[in-house]
């Protein structure tokens, strides 16, 4: 049962990295597209 709960554990903080780099990659893309845009106070 212990190994389980390792297993589970293990798992979350995979997700939990995984996300991380979810938002950091989003957040890269995001300002990249956002160069390309006109500028608006034109």
């Amino acid at each position: 049962m212990q190994l389980v709960g390792i297993l589970i554990a293990i798992s979350l903080l995979l997700f939990a990295g995984l996300g991380v780099a979810a938002l950091f990659l989003a957040g890269r893309s995001s300002r990249s597209a956002n160069e390309d845009d006109p500028d608006p106070r034109r």
